[in-house]
């Protein structure tokens, strides 16, 4: 097997997953905010 070859698969699966652990940090990040400025915007606008 070509060793480019076989670091290029290495590389690849790595940055699949990174990718995909980045995404899922960043969706659980944005879903926090999101509640925290909620929470703000409910207790601001109880009138």
């Amino acid at each position: 097997m070509n060793i480019n070859l076989q670091y290029a698969i290495i590389v690849d699966t790595n940055f699949q997953y990174v990718g995909k652990h980045i995404t899922g940090f960043f969706i659980s990040l944005t879903s926090f905010i999101t509640g925290i400025f909620r929470r703000f915007h409910h207790t601001d606008s109880c009138t």
